[in-house]
């Protein structure tokens, strides 16, 4: 069944590229597979007793599946990319996070692909591929690849940190948006709906004896309550650990089906991807205009070259190949973002998977605006293809002006406290200074008019 599908969709794609040519790419993709986020401080342990290094650390699997995205990518783009790197033709773009630029490192690699590196040991087998389609050339690039999770990188290709200034909301962790606190104060009232709450009593009934055992039975010292916040950490390292393929039998012992627990947990995470971060509409509207304004800045810059006959040039400022290196809500935004807009499927965003723009030139139309056309895909699915000018002005009419950007996370009495907490500081430091000053003038006073009363005396 899996060739059949793999057939058809490469079927397609040949069909799709005979009548058209490529003039620009944009991918997003959330990182590849890493470490629980919630750690105990002391041993490292997660809320299932499995421990690790690091807090949402990049796994050797995590490192396998973004690199073999970038070889998947390497593979259908061949035709439109060059074989090596050219800094004007490719932006990479990442969240200030280790993870996230980790993964685009891997990515690169397998974009740029070479066959020295012997390091980052995968030791449990090679078969990790990331989601969508596995072709015969995937495969092989797995066996020459053999324990390594990833070849070395020869080529030093700058990566950009998502500025305030371009990608303020470019959503990444829940928790840590940039300064809207409008956002926090949303998904507060999400969460307080009976929906949330009727989940954390089911998941109370269902698992608070066992899991407290579990605890005692393996001296394991974390103080459990079960907030919906604490159900979310805890279905999370679950996520983590099985996707990390670690044994969670320990847990059986207590009563707890694995099976059923992560079919518990993979709804509750989907619910929580969908409702509370991706959920709302005014914030996946803001959020989302500062990097579609510049996606749409790109493409209308290819066309601008392609008009002119220039489409094959690379020029400074107008790239060919754009990639953003985010997380699960950055990949789950983007969907949404599509899904209010056109109507498109939303998929849950698992590790390394990814969104691609391409836009396309029909060479079939006669010359006029309507021989531009865009395609969607999430996981090598094509959920979308649209010309151009209509893809651009369904969503222009939906982006949303800086002034109202400004007003609904309240920039402005934001910066305001900004400054008058600064101003209070100074006031601070000012007021210290002049009693500085007051104290030494008091007493170099004091010592000018005893010297002179003592040189009177003399």
């Amino acid at each position: 069944m899996n060739r059949i599908k793999l057939s058809l969709f490469l079927f397609l794609e040949i069909i799709l590229l005979c009548n058209s040519k490529l003039l620009f790419v944009n991918i997003h993709f959330r990182h590849g597979a890493r470490g629980s986020l919630f750690l105990d401080r002391k041993k490292g342990y997660d809320l299932l007793g499995m421990k690790w290094k690091k807090r949402g650390m990049l796994t050797p699997k995590g490192k396998r599946q973004v690199f073999l995205n970038g070889v998947k990518h390497r593979e259908k783009y061949s035709h439109f990319l060059n074989e090596e790197y050219i800094e004007d033709e490719i932006k990479a773009y990442s969240t200030d996070s280790y993870r996230a630029i980790s993964s685009l490192e891997c990515y690169l690699n397998g974009i740029y692909y070479n066959h020295d590196f012997k390091e980052n040991i995968l030791n449990d087998g090679i078969t990790v591929y990331p989601p969508g389609n596995v072709s015969e050339y995937m495969k092989s690039k797995t066996q020459e690849l053999g324990i390594n999770s990833i070849p070395k990188d020869n080529h030093i290709i700058p990566i950009n940190i998502f500025q305030k200034s371009e990608h303020a909301f470019v959503l990444h962790e829940p928790g840590k948006i940039s300064d809207c606190q409008k956002i926090s104060k949303i998904r507060e009232k999400i969460t307080s709906k009976n929906k949330y709450l009727e989940i954390s009593e089911n998941f109370r009934t269902k698992y608070e004896q066992k899991l407290n055992n579990f605890y005692k039975n393996n001296n394991i010292s974390i103080n459990f309550e079960f907030t919906q916040d604490k159900i979310n950490l805890f279905c999370d390292c679950l996520y983590s650990d099985l996707t990390d393929s670690r044994n969670l039998s320990h847990l059986e012992k207590e009563g707890i089906k694995i099976e059923e627990l992560n079919e518990f947990c993979t709804n509750i995470l989907s619910l929580v991807q969908q409702e509370i971060v991706s959920g709302d509409n005014d914030v996946v509207m803001m959020s989302q205009t500062p990097p579609v304004k510049k996606l749409l800045d790109w493409m209308d810059k290819r066309i601008e070259l392609d008009k002119k006959g220039e489409s094959d040039q690379v020029k400074p400022g107008y790239p060919k190949y754009t990639i953003w290196s985010g997380h699960d809500s950055s990949v789950s935004t983007i969907q949404m973002f599509m899904k209010n807009i056109f109507g498109t499927k939303w998929t849950f965003p698992y590790f390394s998977s990814t969104v691609i723009f391409e836009l396309h030139k029909n060479e079939k139309i006669n010359n006029n605006d309507n021989i531009y056309e865009i395609r969607y895909y999430v996981n090598d699915k094509l959920l979308l293809n649209i010309n151009y000018p209509d893809f651009k002005n369904r969503i222009s009419g939906n982006l949303w002006t800086q002034e109202k950007i400004d007003n609904f996370c309240e920039f402005s009495i934001i910066n305001s406290e900004k400054v008058n907490k600064k101003i209070k500081k100074y006031h601070i430091v000012i007021l210290i200074l002049i009693v500085v000053l007051f104290i030494s003038l008091v007493f170099n006073c004091k010592n000018y008019f005893s010297h002179r009363i003592k040189h009177k005396e003399n």
